[in-house]
């Protein structure tokens, strides 16, 4: 099941591709692109990765993945 989220439009609005945004969280790009597109299970390695993500885009997190 996909989960609707904010981050492609947030993180093109901050011009970074997915390749930065990997480097700047940790993640490789794969998992960015992943997560974006909603396709990322529900653990909690995947809630701190959300978590790590809002932060490094200076957005909360409820606004870059309002499903939860």
């Amino acid at each position: 099941m996909k989960r609707k989220n904010n981050l492609r439009r947030i993180r093109l609005y901050r011009d970074i591709t997915q390749d930065e945004l990997g480097t700047l969280t940790g993640y490789d790009q794969s998992l960015i692109s992943r997560l974006e597109r909603g396709v990322l299970l529900k653990t909690p390695g995947t809630e701190k990765m959300k978590e790590k993500v809002a932060m490094v885009l200076g957005f909360p997190r409820d606004k870059v993945f309002p499903e939860g």
